[in-house]
C-alpha cells in the first residue's frame, strides 16, 4: 500500500482540523506517548483482570468459591491504588507518577513470572500488588489526557482515548488466551512485563502537566 505524499497528508489533516472547528494544535509527540501508555496500561490491567477467575480454577485448581475469594483481592487492590493516585500525584507531578508506577508494576509482574505464580497465595499476593499501579494509572491517564488537549478539542480526544481503551480491552484477554497454553502462566506475565517496559519507556518521554496553564501545555 502506497501512501500518500506528506503535503498531501498534512492537507487531510488540516482539513479535518477545520472541519472540526478545531483552532489549537497540541503536541503529537505528547500524544502519541499518551496513547503508548494508556495502550500498555489497558493491555495488562484488562487482559489480566479477564481471566483471574479461570486462572485460579484451571492452573492451581481451586474451589469455584476459593477462586471467586482470591478474586477479590484484584478490585481491592485498584480501589487502594486510585486511592494512593488521587492523594499523591499533585505532589509528585504526572510524568514522575507514571514513572514510578509502571517500574512497580515491572517489579511485580517479573516476580509473579520468576516466583509469584508458583502457588494460588504467591498468585494472589503478586497480582494485587500489580492492581495498585494499575489502577492508579488507569485513573490518571484519564486527568492527563483532560490536560494536555485545547479545550475545544478536548471531547475529541477523551473519545479517542476510550476508543484505544476498547481496542486494548479487547487484545489483551486474547494474548492471554494465545500464551497461556504454549507459555504457561509465566509466559503470561513476562508477556505483560515486557508491554510494561514499553509503556515505561514512553512515560518518560511525556510531557510534565502539574501546576502549568493549558495554554502553556498545548498553545
Amino acid at each position: 500500500m502506497t501512501l500518500p505524499p506528506a503535503t498531501e497528508r498534512n492537507a487531510w489533516r488540516q482539513a479535518i482540523i477545520r472541519e472540526l472547528g478545531v483552532t489549537q494544535e497540541f503536541d503529537v509527540d505528547t500524544e502519541r506517548e499518551r496513547r503508548v501508555t494508556f495502550l500498555c496500561d489497558y493491555l495488562v490491567s484488562q487482559g489480566l483482570q479477564s481471566w483471574i477467575p479461570t486462572l485460579y480454577r484451571e492452573v492451581y485448581q481451586l474451589s469455584l468459591q476459593q477462586a471467586l475469594n482470591y478474586s477479590v483481592a484484584a478490585p481491592v487492590g485498584t480501589v487502594i491504588g486510585a486511592l494512593f493516585c488521587a492523594i499523591l500525584i499533585d505532589r509528585t507531578g504526572r510524568r514522575l507518577w507514571f514513572i514510578g508506577a509502571y517500574t512497580l508494576l515491572v517489579c511485580g509482574l517479573l516476580q509473579l513470572w520468576l516466583v509469584g505464580s508458583a502457588t494460588a497465595f504467591g498468585m494472589m499476593l503478586g497480582y494485587a500488588f500489580c492492581t495498585l499501579w494499575t489502577g492508579s494509572v488507569s485513573m490518571s491517564i484519564f486527568l492527563y489526557t483532560a490536560e494536555i488537549y485545547p479545550t475545544r478539542m478536548r471531547a475529541l480526544g477523551i473519545s479517542w482515548a476510550t476508543f484505544w481503551l476498547r481496542i486494548a480491552a479487547t487484545v489483551g484477554p486474547i494474548l492471554v488466551g494465545i500464551v497461556l497454553p504454549v507459555y504457561h502462566i509465566g509466559g503470561v506475565f513476562f508477556l505483560f512485563s515486557i508491554i510494561t517496559c514499553i509503556g515505561l519507556v514512553a512515560a518518560i518521554f511525556m510531557t510534565e502537566t502539574t501546576r502549568r496553564v493549558l495554554e502553556e501545555v498545548s498553545p
